[in-house]
């Protein structure tokens, strides 16, 4: 069994996709007025402490709920700057109470009130508690995105406020980034979450089990037929580095890959490797194999710089990993790009349309999108929230049926 090293989820920090991965220019953002306005005090490179050549920067923001310092990746500098801002952004976004909460009150005075609520029991991110009827709780207002129907859920699936000092539930609910985003506008901070929602309910199960061959399979790169992908692909070999690309199962139907390269470490045993690992889902297989492994390369890196508040020594112990050969079981690039969901979309309310569809489609109808205020032009975040769908919950907990295990 593969064991990597991932971009962790909350309170450690998901992937921030405010950049489509090889765009030519990032949106142009007022950036000292956004750094002011978030509370972030630094940015800077990481690229030169790795070898690979793929720009990766950090952010940093003192006062933060969760993590002071975040990475950000790109195919040039000004992706990567920016990427690693809008990291900080939507993290600052959703720490703030006073600015998200609009309610108080039980899940039964909420229903008396004809408050509609989202479905706690069927989300992965409840359990026990979560679902008292007198429990006073703090809600944020949201819609069902097909039917514009305003709704409420609880802040602790909404906001990012991890302070010790304040009253949140965290026996009842697990904080979590998965399904945050942030962009340049809703459609595509929306799109960004579902699709990291698909992804982090594909991928469950290669957290829990590794990477095996029921849940994924080994994928072929192959040249021109994505630039980008070739480019970092080129560099990744050049260091000597080797990347294996994965296939892995979802039930959406839309494209998910999951990434892996080495890490050499040193430890009181002496050298060793891990793997680091990324994962993402796109409306194309060679969109997504960039964008995992760009977030593997971000992941490694971020062992490598190591000031990242959630970083632990364990993350730097030889466990044996090693990439297995390229099985003959492969399949194609080319092949599995013939399956793509790109096709005539071109705007992101488009591809958000498109992947409410798929999602609809799988048995995942009910679409809950939490606008989150920013009280700044061109800076959108937002929680996204799919009953049903997979997470990994505190401790590595996984909610599963035998049937997603794909041999029932």
């Amino acid at each position: 069994m593969l064991k990597l090293d991932w971009e962790l989820d909350s309170p450690q920090q998901a992937e921030s996709t405010v950049l489509e991965e090889g765009a030519a220019d990032p949106p142009q953002l007022p950036i000292p007025a956004l750094l002011k306005a978030f509370g972030i005090s630094r940015i800077g490179d990481l690229t030169e402490l790795d070898v690979i050549g793929v720009p990766v920067w950090f952010a940093v923001r003192p006062n933060s709920r969760t993590l002071a310092v975040s990475q950000g990746k790109g195919l040039s500098h000004e992706q990567a700057r920016i990427s690693a801002i809008m990291e900080s952004v939507e993290s600052s976004v959703a720490e703030q109470t006073r600015e998200l909460i609009s309610a108080f009150g039980s899940i039964a005075e909420m229903r008396e009130r004809g408050f509609f609520l989202v479905p706690l029991e069927r989300i992965d991110r409840c359990r026990g508690n979560a679902f008292s009827l007198n429990v006073q709780r703090a809600w944020v207002p949201g819609i069902e995105y097909l039917t514009s129907r305003p709704t409420h859920a609880p802040y602790e699936l909404i906001g990012l406020d991890l302070r010790t000092t304040f009253p949140w539930d965290h026996v009842s609910f697990h904080m979590s980034s998965t399904g945050l985003a942030a962009g340049p506008s809703f459609e595509f901070a929306a799109l960004s979450a579902l699709l990291e929602i698909i992804e982090r309910d594909a991928t469950a199960l290669n957290e829990l089990f590794g990477i095996r061959k029921v849940f994924a399979q080994p994928i072929q790169w192959q040249r021109n037929i994505n630039q980008s992908l070739d480019v970092v692909m080129d560099r990744l070999h050049a260091a000597n580095l080797d990347a294996r690309l994965y296939k892995v199962v979802s039930k959406v139907g839309l494209p998910v890959v999951t990434a892996t390269i080495t890490r050499p470490v040193l430890d009181e045993t002496g050298t060793g490797v891990r793997l680091s690992g990324g994962d993402a889902c796109r409306m194309s297989v060679a969109e997504a194999a960039l964008a995992a492994l760009l977030e593997a390369i971000q992941s490694r890196l971020t062992n490598i710089a190591g000031s990242r508040d959630d970083m632990d020594a364990g993350q730097y112990r030889s466990v044996g990993s090693r990439l297995p050969a390229l099985s003959k079981e492969a399949v194609a690039l080319s092949d599995l790009s013939r399956e793509d969901h790109r096709g005539a979309f071109r705007t992101a309310r488009e591809c958000l349309d498109a992947v409410v569809e798929k999602l609809a489609d799988a048995g995942y109808p009910e679409i809950y999108l939490f606008d989150l205020p920013t009280n700044m032009s061109g800076v959108h975040v937002v929680r996204a929230i799919v009953p049903e769908m997979k997470t990994a919950a505190r401790g590595g907990i996984i909610k599963c049926k035998l049937s997603d295990l794909g041999i029932f």
